[in-house]
């Protein structure tokens, strides 16, 4: 949802999530090449595949990962473009 409240059950929520701040050296990777197992957010289950968004450059990752660890609730550490491009580099081959 437009709030990142996510969808019950299914999307896991953005707001207020543990699994941003506990997972954050993997995020970068988990957006570019996405997810297809189960995850815990917020101590509930997910397991709804989520595509990967491969054609993001590193400032524009950097820059969405700032507004999802800023806002909804979050209060987390930003990233640098720097550390964006270090663990993008990381990412096991797809």
């Amino acid at each position: 949802m437009e709030d990142g409240t996510g969808l019950r059950g299914v999307i896991p929520p953005l707001a207020q999530s543990d699994y941003i701040q506990k997972h954050r050296t993997q995020l970068p990777c988990l957006v570019r090449h996405g997810i297809n197992r189960p995850i815990v957010v917020n101590g509930q289950e997910y397991n709804q595949e989520m595509p990967g968004v491969e054609a993001l450059r590193a400032d524009e990752m950097t820059n969405l990962l700032n507004y999802i660890q800023t806002n909804f609730g979050n209060s987390n550490e930003r990233y640098t473009m720097q550390q964006v491009a270090e663990l993008l580099d990381r990412c096991p081959s797809h």
